[in-house]
């Protein structure tokens, strides 16, 4: 099993980098003919995560088949692998859930009725 990420190398562009189980994080980039190039484009694997489950599948497979011939990455920072859009969180924990309300409604009971029976998310 391998984890994706992306790695910026001091003084270089950002690239997309895999960890192999034995924990050598390598460059994807500098494997020819992997995928379709515009996913190791751009130092985020934005184009890849709108590809899809079905080539997420596909690429997982011609990744781990090519893992041990890609080159060790060199060290660097690791961004966040992806552009953050939009978001909704939700309430996991009562404690967490409690301590909001009390912020948000004090003097009044923290937890809403629905929280104990439908998730209760926000916009964030």
């Amino acid at each position: 099993m391998h984890a994706y990420g992306v790695l910026s190398p001091p003084g270089a562009p950002p690239r997309v980098v895999a960890r192999r189980a034995d924990g050598v994080v390598v460059d994807l980039t500098a494997l020819p003919g992997l995928g379709r190039a515009d996913w190791w484009r751009g130092g985020t694997l934005q184009p890849l995560l709108a590809a899809g489950p079905a080539v997420w599948a596909e690429v997982h497979e011609e990744v781990a088949g090519r893992l041990d011939d890609a080159p060790a990455a060199p060290d660097g920072d690791l961004p966040l692998p992806w552009q953050l859009g939009d978001y909704v969180d939700f309430y996991s924990s009562r404690h967490h859930a409690e301590n909001l309300g009390r912020i948000l409604r004090p003097g009044t009971e923290p937890l809403l009725p629905n929280w104990r029976h439908l998730p209760v998310g926000y916009h964030g």
